[in-house]
């Protein structure tokens, strides 16, 4: 019988934005492709189905807001009603355990700023900050115009709480 002495690897990275500077609250995760025994091995676990992953991992999280009392059955209800679970997972980027520079860009990448200071500009005849991001394929545009004090509203959106953490480490 193989006895693991961890389940699996992984750095959890929670982040607050995506593209645009709307505050989206979601996780970036680093996973091994498998298991470690005791004695340092990887197991690699076969390819899984992400659409039952996807499904599983809605299950949860929503159990878990319903036993805090977060969320009650109707609203649970209309959840899963929902087109999109809400969930996705994205499992494209594959790195080689010997490629140092590939590891180091995608911590890079899931532990990055919420908003990066060469998009934004002030405008000071207009006192405004104009942020450019990537094409909206709603909006059509690929930037957004705030008042000042919004955009520090905006900002402020993603300070984290008092002694919460952004990045936690299993394995």
């Amino acid at each position: 019988m193989r006895c693991f002495s961890q389940a699996v690897s992984q750095i959890t990275s929670k982040c607050s934005c995506a593209q645009s500077s709307n505050f989206h609250p979601h996780l970036h995760a680093i996973v091994s492709d498998g298991l470690f025994a005791a004695n340092g091995w990887l197991y690699v676990v076969p390819d899984i189905d992400l659409k039952e992953l996807e499904q599983l991992f809605r299950h949860k999280v929503l159990t878990l807001r319903r036993r805090e009392g977060k969320i009650d059955d109707a609203l649970i209800k209309r959840l899963v009603g929902w087109r999109h679970s809400g969930c996705s997972i994205h499992h494209q980027v594959r790195i080689d355990g010997q490629d140092q520079p590939g590891r180091e860009k995608l911590a890079q990448y899931i532990l990055r700023a919420p908003f990066s200071q060469q998009k934004m500009r002030y405008q000071p005849t207009t006192r405004t900050v104009i942020y450019r991001s990537k094409m909206h394929r709603v909006l059509k545009r690929n930037f957004e115009v705030f008042p000042v004090l919004d955009w520090i509203a905006a900002l402020t959106a993603h300070i984290p709480n008092k002694g919460e953490h952004l990045v936690r480490y299993y394995g």
